[in-house]
This record gives structure tokens, sequence and C-alpha cells, in this order.
């Protein structure tokens, strides 16, 4: 479910094929895909946020969403807050989900 793809630089870079279109999640692997109400995959969303075709959290709102994401990003890199809260921020609010 990744591909090699060039970057500007000329450079193989793996990208996931899927990208989850609630919490932005690369999906990497067909047992990351969340399941459909009669229990096929998923080609939105990630098994984190959606299973038998309801959402895990039905009531998160996307401030709530962003907010959680971009702690994580924090945790995981060296960005500062702010510039991971802008990325994140973008981010989500394109996808599926938060149309």
């Amino acid at each position: 479910m990744t591909a090699i793809h060039r970057n500007l630089r000329g450079v193989e870079v793996m990208q996931s094929e899927y990208i989850c279109q609630s919490c932005g999640m690369p999906i990497d692997k067909p047992e990351d895909l969340g399941t459909n109400s009669d229990l096929t995959k998923s080609e939105d969303y990630c098994i984190f946020c959606f299973h038998n075709g309801i959402f895990s959290e039905p009531e998160i709102s996307k401030a709530e969403m962003v907010s959680r994401i971009t702690q994580a990003m924090i945790e995981k890199t060296d960005l500062p807050k702010e510039q991971a809260h802008i990325l994140v921020d973008q981010t989500v609010s394109s996808l599926k989900r938060w149309q």
C-alpha cells in the first residue's frame, strides 16, 4: 500500500497510497484500514477512526482532532508547537471528514 516516488530533489521516497480522511494518518498496511458497515475495508479511514461503518469518536470536533494530532506531532518531531499546529490544521482541514 506504499509506492516509491521521487521528490522534487529526485530522491526516492516512500509514500502511502492511502491517508485517513479523519486523522491524516498514512495507511501503509491493509490491516490498518477501517471497516465499512458490511465489514469491507474502508479506503477512506484508518482502523483507529472507523469501525463497522461508524466513527470511533463520532462526537470529536475538528478542533479536538487538531489538538490531539498536534500534541502527537510535537512529541515525535522537533517542530515548535505553533508550526506543528499550523501544519496539522491545514492537513486536517483538507480531509473528507471535516469538509
